[in-house]
C-alpha cells in the first residue's frame, strides 16, 4: 500500500471514528433524553387537550360503566414502568456504540503504528478539520430547517386509537 493509500486509509478511519463519537455521545446524553421527553410531553398533550374532551363529548352509559371500572391506581403503576424490552434494546443500542467506537480507536491505533513512517499527521487533522466544519454546518443547517419540522405521527393517533378500543370495549 503506498503512503498515499495509508494517509488517505488512516484519514478515513479517523473521520469515521471522530463523527461516530460525537453522534453516540450525543445521542446517550443529550437526544435519547430529548425524544423521551418530547414523547411523553405529546401524549400527556393529547390525553388531557383531545382525548378527555372527546370522551365527554361522546359519553355513553357503556363507556362511562367501562371507564369507572378501570383501575388507575394499577394503570398508572404499570405504565409508568419502562418494559423490559425497551431496556435491554437501549442497554445494547448503547454497548454496541461503545464497542464500536473502542474498536475504531483500537484499529486506528495500532494502523497509526504500523505506518509511522508513511504518515503525514498534518495533512490528515487539516483535512479532518476542514471536512468536519463543512458537514458540521450542513448538518446544523439540515436540522434546523428540515428535521426539526418534521412531524412523525399525528397527534390524533393516540386519540383514535384509545378512542376505539374504548368504543369495541362498550359494544
Amino acid at each position: 500500500m503506498t503512503c498515499y493509500a495509508k494517509n488517505l486509509t488512516l484519514s478515513a478511519l479517523l473521520h469515521i471514528f471522530i463523527l461516530f463519537s460525537v453522534l453516540s455521545s450525543l445521542f446517550i446524553l443529550i437526544i435519547s433524553k430529548l425524544e423521551a421527553r418530547a414523547f411523553n410531553d405529546e401524549i400527556q398533550s393529547v390525553a388531557q387537550d383531545k382525548l378527555l374532551p372527546a370522551l365527554k363529548k361522546h359519553s355513553t352509559p357503556a363507556t362511562d360503566a367501562i371507564l369507572r371500572r378501570l383501575n388507575y391506581d394499577k394503570l398508572e403503576a404499570y405504565y409508568n414502568q419502562t418494559s423490559n424490552e425497551i431496556t435491554v434494546n437501549n442497554n445494547w443500542l448503547k454497548g454496541a456504540m461503545i464497542a464500536g467506537n473502542v474498536i475504531l480507536f483500537l484499529v486506528i491505533i495500532s494502523l497509526t503504528f504500523a505506518w509511522r513512517g508513511c504518515l503525514n499527521f498534518k495533512h490528515v487533522f487539516i483535512e479532518n478539520v476542514v471536512v468536519f466544519a463543512l458537514v458540521g454546518v450542513f448538518e446544523f443547517l439540515f436540522f434546523k430547517n428540515v428535521a426539526s419540522k418534521y412531524v412523525p405521527v399525528a397527534p390524533s393517533t393516540i386519540q383514535r386509537v384509545v378512542y376505539d378500543n374504548l368504543w369495541t370495549s362498550a359494544h
